[in-house]
């Protein structure tokens, strides 16, 4: 039953998008497969829709997770409400197999403010993302109580051919029945590769990574395919170090909006 509750809040906020103005829009900008969320607001009448696989192991452990849904409907210009239902999971730990959803969450994005023009594009660009758990997963992979947290985002044109996305947040996290407190942020890099090709580079980090735990940082990169305006595939693969573990980790990833 709980984990109808994202998909609920979605069906009510629908109706609430305007109809869209025009077809000179901007190409479709997913807050996927990198961790940094953009500054990007859907535009007005449309819904877009994020979705992915992914695949982790690390020493004695592995896991893949198929899902990974991300709903986004704009109520305005400036403000989005995300949906996030929860992705199923596979996970083996010490010869243990476990399987199920995992929490959902919703959130919403408010632009801050949306650049000044330049020869290179519109800079920088603000907004404010704020997220919370919901404990809809399965028991294996639920919360009890939820985790909100609260991320500036930034984008910024470097070149024609480049911009830079950073993230800085807070957030309060549980684990095991115990609450703390962790800050995170990361920046990622985007180029232009040619055609309808691009690529990013990202570094990202949390402190704590886990409950009385030290820091962990993840290094990933990946490619981005547009085809058309409006659909966007994505590959990425990443290594994540610290906070007693080491793992690598790769995924596969569509978006689109209509």
């Amino acid at each position: 039953m709980r984990c109808w509750i994202p998909i609920a809040v979605l069906l009510l906020c629908v109706p609430l998008a305007a109809r869209a103005q025009g077809a000179d829009l901007p190409p479709i900008s997913p807050d996927r497969p990198d961790f940094c969320n953009g500054a990007d607001i859907v535009p007005p009448g449309m819904l877009q829709v994020e979705s992915g696989v992914s695949y982790t192991a690390g020493s004695g452990d592995h896991g893949v997770g198929v899902g990974e849904l991300n709903l986004r409907v704009p109520l305005s210009r400036n403000v989005e409400v995300a949906v996030q239902l929860g992705t199923y999971m596979w996970d083996v730990a010490d010869s243990k197999a476990e399987s199920g959803f995992s929490d959902g969450a919703l959130g919403c994005k408010i632009r801050l403010f949306d650049g000044f023009p330049s020869a290179s594009g519109r800079s920088p660009r603000l907004a404010l993302v704020m997220l919370t758990s919901l404990p809809t997963g399965s028991h294996a992979f639920r919360s009890p109580r939820m985790q909100p947290q609260v991320t500036l985002a930034a984008d910024m044109d470097l070149s024609p051919d480049a911009s830079l996305s950073a993230n800085v947040g807070v957030m309060k996290a549980s684990e095991a029945g115990e609450r703390y407190l962790a800050a995170y942020g990361g920046a990622s890099l985007g180029v232009a590769l040619g055609g309808a090709w691009s690529g990013f580079f990202e570094l990202f980090a949390w402190q704590p990574g886990s409950a009385g735990g030290t820091t962990r940082s993840v290094v990933d990169a990946g490619l981005q395919l547009l085809l058309g305006n409006d659909i966007s595939l994505d590959a990425r693969v990443g290594r994540t170090t610290g906070d007693g573990a080491t793992s690598t980790s790769g995924g596969l990833g569509i978006s689109f909006r209509w």
